[in-house]
């Protein structure tokens, strides 16, 4: 019997260990910029180690923190970070473990605390990363003003809507990974004031700037001209 439970433990062990090392190599095949994204945005001059950090100009009206979505690089979004810093706001784009946010919900909370002089914050991000920022908006309400959801929604964990936080979510009418149903089926898990916008012909992969992604709807309009939807979109709200 002791040999037994000997061999089930080993048994045990090595599967546990096949799946940390499967996850590992599957969450390091990621989407990388594109050269549209490179022929835009000087990567090198907006890295800080491997976060994307983008400062306003003069003294910024905010902070936005930004989670990449599931093995999306974060440099993928640094022309949505890089416009928004244009307008006045100081951009942080993390790099999150293992290429995935909900391991690493609580950065934000160190990005703020490291940098005490901007007094409002919002979180945001796109499809998984949303679901991150939306995690750590409800758990630290006193330090989040307000959300940002680039073709994501809160999970069940994440009710918002009694929140006086202000919500944007943004979606593409062709997105084949989070369809418009996803969106409507978590519209109570948000404040009746949210500002909800649908990007005609958009899909979910052109909320960045990484290229085509597997399962994803052919959108009808370019990658840029649906980022300059998303940059126009979330400026207005900010201002409001």
């Amino acid at each position: 019997m002791k040999r037994f439970f000997k061999w089930l433990f080993i048994t045990i062990v090595i599967i546990v260990i096949l799946v940390i090392a499967g996850f590992t190599i599957w969450s390091q095949q990621t989407y990388g910029p594109s050269e549209q994204l490179l022929e835009r945005v000087d990567i090198n001059s907006v890295l800080d180690g491997k976060d994307i950090v983008i400062r306003a100009s003069g003294d910024a009206k905010a902070g936005i923190i930004l989670y990449p979505g599931a093995k999306v690089e974060n440099t993928a979004y640094s022309y949505y970070g890089q416009s928004l810093a244009e307008a006045g706001y100081d951009v942080f784009i993390p790099s999150v473990l293992l290429n995935f946010s909900l391991l690493d919900t609580e950065i934000s909370d160190k990005i703020i605390s490291d940098n005490k002089d901007i007094t409002r914050w919002y979180v945001g991000g796109h499809s998984l990363g949303g679901v991150s920022a939306a995690m750590f908006a409800k758990q630290h309400e006193e330090l989040v003003d307000g959300l940002i959801l680039l073709a994501s929604y809160p999970s069940e964990g994440s009710d918002l809507s009694m929140s006086p936080m202000a919500v944007l979510s943004i979606y593409g009418e062709l997105d084949g990974l989070t369809e418009l149903r996803d969106i409507e089926q978590s519209k109570n898990l948000l404040p009746v004031n949210t500002r909800f916008i649908e990007i005609t012909g958009g899909n979910h992969a052109q909320f960045g700037l990484y290229g085509e992604q597997k399962g994803d709807g052919i959108a009808t309009l370019s990658a840029i001209e649906q980022q300059n939807i998303i940059i126009e979109e979330t400026l207005q709200w900010l201002q409001q």
